[in-house]
């Protein structure tokens, strides 16, 4: 007969020992067969995972933007200067009417900041050999004498020379020298080498002797010649 071992008064924990997991044992006093309980049976629960969920939310529809601009009665004028124009200082009206002169005076040069090329005193005659003149003879572009480029050259200089012949005599000998040898690489360079060029004897013997007042001084008198030159041409200045 297999009894629970709380029954048995004599059962000791050796032999539960060795009864466990459910197995039958004899026990030492009473001879009592006892059958050890079975050991509990452990259900893990399985692991919890978490799960992120994203979402796309749209974002609400913004109103229509509106076409029509409504200004306050209370609000300000703009005084901003509004984009496009531009504001020139004195300087910078200086410099633009005197690159308007030299491009007038220049009309037939490349680059009108620069001295002219020397004129064409006489054109190269070209003999044109035609080894082909048994099928016709020379054809007719080839015929033309080259040298019509020049003309329009020489007549916009005709008429620079004949405008300068009308005006006054300190202001035709500026524009004379301007067209003929003035370089423009800055303003006060340029104010510089009129100033040195038209100096008469006494301010040559001073700004000689000093360069700082060779500085000032050809600038100032370049700057009145050149801007008074520009003004007879018909280039006021800009207030």
């Amino acid at each position: 007969m297999t009894i629970d071992p709380q029954t048995c008064p004599c059962f000791t924990a050796l032999d539960t020992s060795r009864a466990r997991d459910g197995a039958e044992v004899e026990c030492a006093l009473c001879l009592a067969w006892v059958r050890a309980p079975a050991p509990p049976v452990i259900v893990l629960a399985p692991p919890v995972v978490a799960r992120v969920v994203v979402r796309y939310v749209e974002p609400p529809e913004a109103p229509p933007a509106s076409r029509v601009f409504r200004a306050e009665p209370s609000a300000p004028p703009d005084t901003a200067p509004r984009r496009g124009r531009t504001v020139l200082s004195a300087e910078n009206r200086e410099e633009a009417r005197v690159r308007t002169l030299l491009y007038a005076l220049r009309p037939d040069c490349i680059d009108p900041l620069r001295p002219p090329p020397p004129p064409v005193t006489a054109v190269p005659s070209v003999r044109i050999r035609d080894p082909m003149s048994g099928w016709g003879g020379t054809p007719a572009a080839l015929a033309a004498p080259p040298g019509g480029f020049c003309d329009e050259r020489a007549a916009k200089a005709s008429d620079v020379l004949a405008r300068l012949r009308e005006m006054p005599e300190d202001a035709r000998a500026v524009c004379r020298w301007l067209r003929d040898h003035a370089v423009y690489l800055t303003l006060r360079g340029l104010f510089v080498d009129v100033g040195s060029a038209f100096a008469d004897a006494a301010q040559a013997e001073c700004w000689a002797r000093d360069l700082t007042a060779r500085r000032d001084g050809a600038h100032h008198l370049g700057r009145t010649l050149v801007l008074a030159a520009a003004t007879e041409w018909g280039i006021p200045g800009v207030t």
